[in-house]
């Protein structure tokens, strides 16, 4: 489960975290899903994602902007 992960974008100026969670809202779920805002950045230098459980860190370099990026636990390569 995603659930936990803490998300971690680099730019040149700022660092952006984000972490998954569920049940904050009393008839519904979030989304296993983190956005980001990244006002006028036009280039993310590389996102880390770290589990839980303590599963290996997963980090995305030089990754496009304005995309979603699908990032697994297992020994999958992030995408």
């Amino acid at each position: 489960s995603p659930v936990g992960a803490k998300i971690t974008v680099y730019t040149a100026n700022r660092k952006h975290v984000g972490q998954i969670i569920t049940g904050e809202s009393i008839h519904a779920q979030h989304a296993p899903v983190q956005h980001f805002g990244l006002g006028r950045t036009t280039r993310v230098e590389k996102i880390e994602v770290r589990w839980p459980n303590g599963g290996p860190l997963r980090v995305i370099d030089n990754p496009a902007i304005d995309r979603y990026h699908t990032v697994t636990a297992g020994p999958a390569a992030a995408k």
